[in-house]
């Protein structure tokens, strides 16, 4: 008897939520959330066993927003590629890209960058780049992390960090191929920075 009562609220409970996301992509149809909100819909669907109509659409609507939002997700994917290759060759300042998009937090990122390319289908040529281009954005990446870690080592705070980030800068190095010099140290600076792991806080 609980569980069916147990049931009976979750139904009902996810009955609402599922009515709350159709509106939401109704009356946002603009916003990046607008696939995801639809794919939870879905799955709220079938695990529950409701139907369309249960959730206050038609399976005819849903399918055209599924179609749309589809659509819409490759549109601002070209958007965003185009946008973070000038950001990246320097043509235009970051941060902006609206932010709470689903792509905001990535507009610097290359290897984001690159398996977004990879997600659209198209080839790098199409997006008027190269796969030189895209290792020499990757590049300067680690190195730029690279320089940021060892600043951090050098005038660290926290000896629990220090192990942690010792393995990030060897990471960067290796993945960006960097000699020490290129960020400003030497092989000798490195093990010295490797040897305080060990030393007593």
């Amino acid at each position: 008897m609980f569980q069916a009562i147990k049931d009976w609220w979750y139904k009902r409970q996810s009955k609402q939520y599922a009515r709350l996301v159709v509106k939401r992509v109704r009356t946002q149809p603009e916003s990046g959330n607008v696939l995801s909100e639809l794919v939870s819909l879905k799955q709220a669907i079938k695990f529950w066993g409701l139907t369309f109509t249960d959730a206050g659409i038609t399976e005819t609507e849903f399918n055209a927003l599924w179609e749309e939002a589809v659509t819409q997700k490759a549109l601002n994917r070209d958007k965003y590629i185009s946008h973070t290759l000038r950001v990246l060759r320097k043509e235009i300042s970051p941060n902006l890209w609206p932010q709470m998009s689903e792509w905001g937090a990535f507009e610097t990122d290359p290897f984001w960058l690159e398996g977004q390319i990879k997600e659209s289908g198209r080839s790098l040529e199409e997006y008027g780049t190269s796969p030189e281009e895209l290792h020499r954005f990757q590049r300067e990446w680690h190195k730029k992390s690279a320089a940021e870690t060892l600043d951090e080592l050098r005038y660290r705070t926290s000896y629990e960090r220090h192990g942690m980030l010792m393995s990030m800068l060897v990471e960067h190095l290796q993945k960006g191929e960097l000699p020490p010099e290129e960020i400003g140290t030497t092989r000798e600076e490195i093990e010295q920075l490797r040897v305080k792991l060990y030393a007593k806080p």
